[in-house]
């Protein structure tokens, strides 16, 4: 088989010329051609795959040799490998040490856009190989992290069912809390990349997403099937991985955008992320929903405001750092205050679930109590993330007509959007007219001792 391509030392550059923008006076102004050679003074440059127009090289280099590289069998990572002289590499698997980093000093390339083809082959298989190994590194501390948030939230309810396949989508989160993260700069341009291999591939979320071995897992298990269910998960990852490397067309659109044609994103420290966070999220919300207990929100209402005119009954002279105050959390930019609601258990006030969330980091308050737009879903990927990890119910409390227990039995109406719970209207004795109000009620009853009493 003839190779077309020769050795040439390490050091050529590139002396791609750019276009001159014009300035406003209509002079010309010239813009610095980069030197994008693998031996560069400034190093591996997400600016070069554009300059070097290699989207461009790698279609013609298709077009030319992509049968005699016989890459419909290969893939055209492990064909372009293998016809430039590198076969002894596997870049499209899970494996470790099986496709090292290409070297910019010592080596010779054909072309410089030979070389960030090359490179970008390598970056991708370590981004996701980095991704899997941290994964089996945090499953630990994952799994007695999701056996403390059950035991705190749900101790008594553990059995609903979870389909494997959904807690596959959850652990895939991880993969885009890691391009979203700021570890380098070039994550962020490598999720725009990778965001668009999803929109053009549905077989690369679906396998991220988890195919084989479905099964359903009970609330209580998840801790102990966590990893087995990594190990389902990075199965599916690596078919993910075999995918985009064997596609060019998929490889351009994750690499055009340049994040992987970087050295930075080939040796992330990745104990910084908790890669698990989302799958946190979605049990807390699970628990949650096992117990019955709702997002109930107080709209306009400022929970450290209307304090005062409750007599005592509400004690919040100011929020913490994390905008909370006893059972309430303030969302100051929409001007809305929340709480945990259960229907058959008005007298908990759940302060100790919030504590458990924030001290130990599980989740963002935000993240428990702002589910407007989830409750009543399932995750899913969203373009960029996996959205939708908190889908327990929400309820807005309908205070217009509760000026009076009066009128609040005449309206006859708790909740905007949810049924009336089957305590709502008792009163507090037959002494009285004062009604029964859970510890999420911040309405108009509590302006008036008369009026209300807590169960």
């Amino acid at each position: 088989m003839a190779i077309f391509w020769s050795l040439v030392p390490a050091v050529l550059l590139c002396t791609t010329t750019l276009a001159f923008p014009t300035s406003s006076d209509g002079s010309l102004v010239r813009k610095a051609t980069l030197d994008c050679s693998p031996s560069s003074t400034a190093g591996i440059q997400p600016e070069c795959w554009a300059q070097l127009n290699v989207t461009n090289y790698i279609n013609e280099w298709m077009v030319t040799n992509s049968t005699a590289a016989n890459c419909d069998t290969l893939g055209f990572a492990q064909c372009f490998l293998e016809f430039n002289g590198f076969g002894g590499r596997t870049c499209n698997l899970l494996t470790r040490g099986t496709c090292d980093a290409f070297e910019t000093i010592s080596a010779t390339y054909y072309s410089p856009q030979q070389f960030y083809v090359l490179w970008n082959i390598y970056a991708i298989y370590q981004y996701f190989n980095q991704f899997s190994e941290g994964l089996s590194n945090a499953e630990s501390l994952a799994s007695d992290t999701v056996g403390k948030i059950v035991s705190t939230i749900s101790p008594a309810v553990t059995d609903p069912q979870t389909p494997s396949t959904l807690l596959w989508t959850v652990i895939s989160g991880g993969f885009w809390l890691l391009a979203a993260s700021p570890l380098t700069p070039a994550l962020a341009i490598i999720n725009t990349g990778l965001a668009v291999v999803t929109g053009m591939s549905s077989f690369f979320m679906n396998s991220i997403s988890g195919t084989a071995n479905s099964r359903f897992v009970a609330l209580g298990e998840i801790s102990s099937e966590l990893a087995q269910l990594v190990i389902d998960y990075q199965a599916s990852l690596e078919a993910a991985l075999t995918h985009l490397q064997g596609n060019s067309t998929l490889f351009i659109a994750a690499a055009e955008p340049g994040g992987f044609s970087s050295r930075a994103v080939t040796s992330l420290n990745l104990q910084s992320i908790n890669l698990f966070h989302d799958l946190e999220l979605f049990v807390i919300s699970l628990a949650l929903q096992a117990n019955g207990i709702v997002s109930a929100r107080s709209t306009g209402v400022n929970v450290v405001d209307f304090a005062p005119s409750t007599n005592g009954a509400i004690n919040c002279p100011s929020l913490g750092v994390t905008s909370n105050c006893s059972q309430f959390w303030y969302d100051e930019a929409a001007g809305n205050t929340y709480a945990l609601h259960n229907p058959n258990d008005w007298g908990n006030q759940y302060t100790d679930v919030l504590s458990a969330i924030q001290d130990n980091q599980w989740a963002n308050l935000s993240e428990i109590f702002q589910v407007e737009d989830c409750a009543g879903k399932q995750p899913g990927f969203d373009g960029t993330k996996v959205s939708c990890l908190a889908t327990h119910n929400y309820c807005e409390w309908a205070y217009l007509n509760q000026i009076d227990p009066y009128a609040t039995n005449a309206a006859n109406k708790q909740f905007e959007n949810c049924n009336n719970d089957g305590t709502w209207g008792y009163a507090c004795s037959s002494f009285t007219i004062g009604l029964e109000v859970p510890q999420s009620y911040l309405g108009p009853l509590l302006t008036n001792d008369q009026y209300y009493c807590y169960p």
